[in-house]
C-alpha cells in the first residue's frame, strides 16, 4: 500500500509540474503544437511589428498535403479587423497573403494574427493547421 501511495504521489507531482511547464508556455508556442503533424502553417518573417497601412501583405510558410486556402486574420480586443485569403496547391512553400483593410489600423500594441490552413470555401471549423501571434505592435 506504501509503494502505491508513492507512485500515487510521485505521479500527480509529474503532472502537476507537466502542466506548469504548458501553461507558461507562450500561447504561439501551445497554437503551433495543436497543428496536424502532416499540415503546418506559420508567419515566415518576424511580424511582433508590422506597419500601418491599408494593405498589409504577410509571407505566410506552409506544409499542405492537398489544396488549401490561407486564411490571414487581423483583431484588435477580441474583435475581428479584417481578414485576407490565397489558395495553395499542395507543397512546403511560402505564398504572400495580403490582408485589404478599409482603413490604416491605429498605431498600437496588443494587436493578435491569426493563421489558418484550411479546404477551400470551408470555415475555421475544418482548418488542418492553425497558428497565431499575439502581442503584435502596429507602427
Amino acid at each position: 500500500m506504501n509503494l502505491l501511495k508513492k507512485i500515487l504521489t510521485y505521479g500527480l507531482i509529474g503532472l502537476f509540474g507537466i502542466i506548469s511547464l504548458v501553461s507558461w508556455m507562450p500561447k504561439e508556442n501551445v497554437v503551433e503544437k495543436s497543428q496536424k503533424k502532416s499540415e503546418s502553417i506559420s508567419f515566415s518573417e518576424d511580424v511582433s511589428q508590422i506597419y500601418s497601412s491599408k494593405s498589409i501583405t504577410f509571407e505566410v510558410a506552409y506544409v499542405a498535403k492537398k489544396s488549401r486556402e490561407i486564411v490571414v486574420e487581423i483583431w484588435k480586443d477580441g474583435a475581428w479587423i479584417a481578414n485576407g485569403n490565397a489558395n495553395v496547391k499542395k507543397g512546403n512553400k511560402v505564398k504572400n497573403v495580403t490582408v485589404n483593410l478599409k482603413k490604416a489600423l491605429e498605431s498600437g500594441k496588443g494587436y493578435l494574427l491569426k493563421l489558418q490552413l484550411r479546404p477551400p470555401g470551408s470555415t475555421w471549423k475544418e482548418a488542418t493547421a492553425v497558428f497565431q501571434k499575439e502581442g503584435v505592435t502596429v507602427k
